[in-house]
This record gives C-alpha cells, structure tokens and sequence, in this order.
C-alpha cells in the first residue's frame, strides 16, 4: 500500500468525530469484516458492497457520497458504487414481485385447506345427523313395538273373549250385549292397524292345523281334521299371538 493511497490518518479523523475507539469497534458497528476495512484505508472503495459501503457511512456518521470523496477515487467509484446500488434497487421490484407470488400462492393453498377442512367437516356433520336419523327412528320404532305389546297383554283377556261373546250376543236377539257389538269397531280398527289378524271366526269350520289352531279338550287332533272355532286366536304377520281354541267338529 503506497503512501498515496494510505486513507487511515481520514479514517481516524472520522471514527474520533464519530466517538468510535478502534478499528475493531467500527468492524462491529458497520458490521464489515477486517478485510472490508482494509480495503478502505488502501483507497480501494470500489471493491466494497454497496450495503458496506452504506453501513460504514452511518456508523461514521456521514453520507455515502462524503465516504467516497474521502476514500474513494472520485468519480470511477461514484460510478461503481451508484451502478451497484442501481442494480440493487432494480433487482428489488423483482425481488418484491416474486416474493409477492410466493404469498399469494401460500395463501391460495391455505385457501384450499380450509375449504377441504370445511368439506369434511359438512360431510361428519351429515353423516352423524343420518346416525341420529336413523337411531331416533329405531327408538321410535321400539317404543311404538313395546306400548303396542303392553296394550296387548293387558287387553289379552278381552280380545280373547269378546268374539266369542259378540258372536253369542248376535244369535240371540234378548242380550242386551247385541247393541254393544258396533261399539266395539274401533277396538277392531286398532287391531288393523298394528296389523293384528283374527285367525278363524267364532263358529267358523276349517282345517286343524297345530301351528294356528289349539285343541280344546287337549286331546291330540290330526292335521287337517274339520274343527270348529271357539275361540279366536290373533297372529301379527307370520308371527303367532295366541292360538285359535277349537273343537272337533260333531
């Protein structure tokens, strides 16, 4: 390094304005290494970074432009130093714009996220509301079978009796009964309804068959054999009640 070129004695100059105790201390507080600062007291500007540059001017508390009156040589690195810093800042709108896109496109995925967690949401919310569908229908459905089957224990001994009753009522004209028996279609009506059927009708001939019909003397009877009705029996669909009570037929 030629005497010429030696800058420290301006160096010092500034760094003592500056209340900056050594060369040390101004690497700390520009942040420059050692090298950069070398370079500077050789009069070789040029050859530091544009943010160097910029960062030794403030902690020396001077403009740029003073920096490089001081250290550099004159107008070859104004031009060097105002081309770096020409090129950072046309760099930056690109920089900005590409950093821009890859926002947008984080937040067009976050986006996507949320409308997927948000359909999978909707779909658990339809699914368990089909779950609670179908569950309250199978209690409905339950208690419906339950209060129809209590209704029929308790009722058992008249739907049991009263055709037979009705029937004798009807053959014989001096029973007060007789004008009850029309009273009694809404009881019927309900046994249609929960789908009750009469098997057989009371005084009805029709084949023995031990699966619907029971004997009433409790003596054994061949399937098939002509029976009359005693009794009527009750059958739900495919599903046996109580068995028509018969008699061999005489």
């Amino acid at each position: 390094m030629s005497m010429n070129d030696d800058r420290t004695s301006q160096l010092s100059q500034l760094m003592q304005a500056a209340q900056i105790d050594s060369f040390k201390q101004l690497c700390d507080r520009a942040q420059i290494s050692t090298r950069a600062l070398t370079k500077l007291r050789q009069g070789e500007l040029a050859k530091l970074r544009y943010e160097q540059i910029n960062s030794l001017a403030q902690s020396l508390q001077i403009s740029v432009h003073d920096l490089v009156a001081v250290f550099g040589k004159q107008n070859a690195d104004l031009a060097a130093i105002s081309s770096s810093q020409g090129e950072k800042q046309a760099s930056q709108p690109q920089a900005l714009k590409i950093k821009q896109t890859e926002q947008m496109v984080a937040a067009q995925r976050e986006l996507v996220s949320q409308i997927e967690r948000l359909n999978r949401q909707i779909f658990d919310l339809k699914t368990e509301y089909i779950h609670l569908q179908a569950q309250q229908a199978q209690q409905e459905s339950a208690l419906r079978s339950r209060f129809e089957q209590e209704i029929i224990q308790k009722l058992e001994s008249f739907w049991l009796q009263w055709p037979t009753a009705a029937h004798a009522a009807q053959q014989n004209e001096k029973m007060p009964a007789r004008n009850l028996v029309p009273l009694l279609r809404p009881v019927e009506n309900l046994l249609k309804g929960w789908d009750i059927e009469a098997i057989g009708q009371v005084g009805a001939e029709l084949e023995f068959d031990p699966h619907w019909h029971q004997a009433m003397s409790g003596e054994a009877i061949a399937l098939g054999t002509t029976v009359v009705v005693r009794y009527v029996g009750y059958r739900r669909g495919e599903a046996l009640l109580y068995r028509a009570r018969v008699d061999l037929k005489t």
